[in-house]
């Protein structure tokens, strides 16, 4: 919670933590991969791989 204000109210470092830092670059993924148009059709292997490759991901 405490991060979590910090970055609203803008005043989160980026460095102070090495969690928060990688949390606040795959917030953006992440969010995404919880889209899904209503159109679209995912197999349940497909999500798991995605989601998978998301979390293992090396920038």
């Amino acid at each position: 919670q405490n991060a979590e204000d910090l970055i609203n109210i803008g005043a989160y470092k980026k460095g102070s933590s090495k969690d928060i830092d990688e949390a606040m670059q795959a917030y953006p993924q992440l969010i995404s991969f919880l889209k899904q148009d209503v159109e679209e059709a995912v197999s349940i292997e497909d999500s798991v791989r995605i989601l998978l490759s998301l979390m293992n991901r090396e920038d």
